[in-house]
């Protein structure tokens, strides 16, 4: 819950047009922010959660806390639809943590392998 804010400022990058696509948003977390690879990113992530339950906590939160949690318009439009980014991106942003996470065992394996000799 911690990341709903961090969700709603993504939106706010994709509606104002900073960010092209959900899937840089996505590497940009996992690359820059440390957001776990096998999570996908914090769109791919905020999809999995479901883009009308963090709309919802969201809504609640700013009524009881202020603007600061009110949800972007971007955000609140996508809910309605159901979905922050759309199925293409996610297929993309699945192909590129699979690929980072094979590359990471094999490196990992190279290391206990060469270590063992």
């Amino acid at each position: 819950m911690i990341f709903f804010p961090v969700v709603n400022e993504a939106c706010r990058l994709l509606a104002e047009g900073i960010a092209v696509k959900a899937s840089d948003l996505d590497i940009a977390a996992v690359m820059g922010m440390g957001f776990p690879a096998y999570r996908g990113g914090i769109i791919f992530w905020a999809n999995s959660l479901g883009s009308k339950y963090i709309c919802s906590k969201l809504e609640k939160w700013s009524k009881i806390y202020g603007e600061f949690f009110k949800p972007c318009a971007y955000l609140v439009e996508r809910a309605s639809k159901g979905d922050l980014s759309g199925e293409k991106s996610k297929l993309i942003l699945f192909c590129i943590t699979n690929k980072m996470l094979v590359k990471f065992f094999k490196l990992h394996l190279w290391k206990i392998w060469t270590a063992s000799k």
